[in-house]
């Protein structure tokens, strides 16, 4: 495990990809991680990290927001109780799939701890994601992963 201090550019730059090449490389992503990028604004929100899954989603879906929303919630979330996250991101039915829902669980079937309404995102997936979340009290960090990643 290593985590990456020249991280790529976090600017998504040209053409958003297309929901079959991102999920292409969902599909195709190994089931671990070599590198883990870290949070580029980490005076907002600490030793966050991003897996190799979830940085090439970012770049390809122009979805760095996803990144912000997320470890903008770490700080009242308790990491004790909360060391496993499940994260999704869904679109909100009757919304042409322009509003999403994202909420985290302790597990599947738990209810909401979190819960963050998105009035509008072109998140190219219309069956939106699953993420997981870790935080390593060792590393004093949290990582966010593909679910193939964990």
């Amino acid at each position: 495990m290593k985590q990456t201090p020249d991280q790529p550019d976090t600017i998504a730059t040209g053409a958003q990809a297309s929901p079959a090449e991102i999920r292409t490389m969902l599909e195709t992503t190994p089931h671990s991680s070599d590198h883990f990028y870290a949070h580029p604004v980490p005076q907002l929100f600490g030793n966050f990290l991003s897996s190799d899954g979830f940085w090439h989603l970012c770049q390809m879906a122009h979805s760095f927001w996803l990144l912000d929303a997320i470890a903008s919630h770490q700080a009242e979330i308790d990491h004790t109780e909360d060391r496993f996250q499940l994260w999704e991101l869904l679109p909100v039915e009757g919304n042409n799939l322009a509003a999403w829902r994202l909420t985290m669980r302790r597990d599947s079937g738990e209810p909401p701890v979190v819960t963050q309404e998105i009035p509008y995102s072109d998140f190219p997936l219309s069956e939106g994601i699953k993420l997981y979340c870790i935080h390593d009290d060792e590393r004093g960090a949290a990582t966010l992963m593909l679910p193939k990643e964990y």
